[in-house]
């Protein structure tokens, strides 16, 4: 699963992303836009549970989409870095403390964690509420190289995006 190395170098491209959008958009970044943020955030991994489906106990159509559920689990990526950037976050601190567990369990863990967060906005919650999302991809057998170069592209296509007029 993603490494401390992983996490800087996405902080990084995502850095890259973020600034482009604000000097495009002329954004201020403010206490506003990092709300939004957080909102953007919680829509993405809601999202992502959605297309997970294990909550769904009253469907027999469970078929999961795996290219569509990692797109959804990256597209949580780049709002969960942002975040971290915000607010100066050291990657590099980032204790990776993934355990097997049971998908549904690791789903209420991160939206807890989330409104942990949300009440307090420092680093150490932070760094729990990422350890939390990170463990779901984990308990996935989301793959390093898989995640990167799904991130990478969506990363392009963001850019892209931005260009187009998004």
């Amino acid at each position: 699963m993603i490494k401390n190395t992983e996490l800087v170098y996405l902080s990084e491209k995502q850095s890259m992303l973020d600034n482009y959008i604000i000097k495009s958009k002329q954004i201020t970044v403010n206490d506003d836009v990092k709300k939004k943020k957080r909102i953007a955030f919680m829509v993405e991994l809601f999202e992502f549970i959605n297309e997970e489906k294990s909550f769904k106990y009253w469907s027999n159509k469970r078929n999961i989409n795996q290219n569509d559920l990692i797109e959804e689990f990256i597209d949580g990526i780049h709002f969960i870095i942002s975040i971290g950037n915000d607010l100066s976050f050291n990657f590099n601190d980032h204790k990776d403390n993934y355990f097997k567990n049971n998908i549904d369990d690791c789903i209420i863990d991160i939206i807890e964690k989330f409104n942990t967060f949300n009440k307090k906005l420092d680093t150490i919650t932070y760094d729990e509420m990422l350890t939390s999302f990170l463990n779901i991809g984990f308990n996935l057998n989301f793959q390093t190289d898989e995640i990167l170069k799904i991130y990478n592209e969506k990363n392009k296509k963001n850019f892209e995006r931005q260009d187009n007029g998004y």
